[in-house]
């Protein structure tokens, strides 16, 4: 992950060599914030109609995962040149509680997106 990463870094200050760069940290998964409610289910390889709960929603959210990807994208932009390194991560982290989707640990509100930019970096 983080050499696909810095290889687009590369790519992307070799195409547009003037211009400014920002990478947006990864933000906190909320596992607790999951609703335990049951959902309906297209995915193509269950039976139509058929219903999951929680434990399946956050089979693959990991805190540690989390936070060991946000770890080494903080590493990669402090030992690249040019690109300014947006963190979120902590402000994320303490943002349970903000309105998302209904049962949606990962994903926090284009509100809250809109609000942390400019509180935390004009």
């Amino acid at each position: 992950h983080i050499e696909a990463c810095s290889r687009l870094i590369r790519n992307l200050q070799n195409s547009f060599p003037e211009a400014d760069f920002f990478w947006r940290s990864p933000t906190a998964f909320h596992m607790h914030e999951v609703m335990a409610q049951r959902y309906a289910t297209s995915r193509p390889h269950d039976t139509p109609g058929a219903s999951w709960t929680e434990p399946d929603v956050v089979r693959y959210m990991s805190t540690f995962r989390a936070e060991r990807l946000y770890e080494a994208q903080k590493q990669l932009i402090a030992n690249t040149d040019k690109v300014e390194f947006l963190d979120l991560y902590e402000a994320s982290y303490v943002s349970a509680d903000h309105p998302k989707a209904a049962g949606d640990g990962r994903h926090l509100s284009w509100y809250w997106n809109e609000q942390i930019l400019p509180m935390l970096y004009e």
